[in-house]
């Protein structure tokens, strides 16, 4: 937000460059990216309640078990669907707990489960092109 803020000091260099309208639409898409930044923190920081994944991981842990010790027969086919059901529960445990921060990049490395970022990426390396150019 504080770069952001320091885009001021451009626009008010850019005034008696151009019309008042380019600078009020600059600064319009400058309110609109303070939002959209506002919102994805918003996400990034709102979580789930600790004592409801404590809740759904003591489910899981005891639907685990008990399919585990209960004796079916065939068994085979028993320790099978033990296991898909096993399966869906950890992996609906893990997607959810996923889905509670779609914005954990590791050092700024994407994985396939997170937001892309391809859109900020394109323009930087776009900004980068026209600086080298300018330079």
């Amino acid at each position: 937000m504080a770069k952001l803020s320091k885009m001021n000091d451009y626009y008010a260099q850019f005034e008696s460059m151009t019309q008042a309208t380019y600078i009020n639409r600059m600064k319009q898409e400058q309110t609109n990216i303070r939002k959209q930044i506002t919102r994805a923190h918003m996400v990034r920081e709102t979580s789930f309640v600790q004592s409801a994944y404590a809740i759904v991981e003591a489910l899981a842990f005891l639907l685990i078990t008990g399919l585990l010790i209960l004796r079916y027969e065939p068994f085979y086919e028993s320790l099978f669907f033990s296991f898909i059901v096993s399966f869906l529960v950890l992996y609906m445990l893990f997607l959810i707990k996923d889905l509670d921060n779609p914005f954990e990049y590791d050092k700024y490395c994407e994985t396939g489960n997170e937001i892309s970022l391809k859109a900020l990426h394109d323009v930087m390396a776009r900004v980068e092109l026209k600086n080298k150019d300018a330079g």
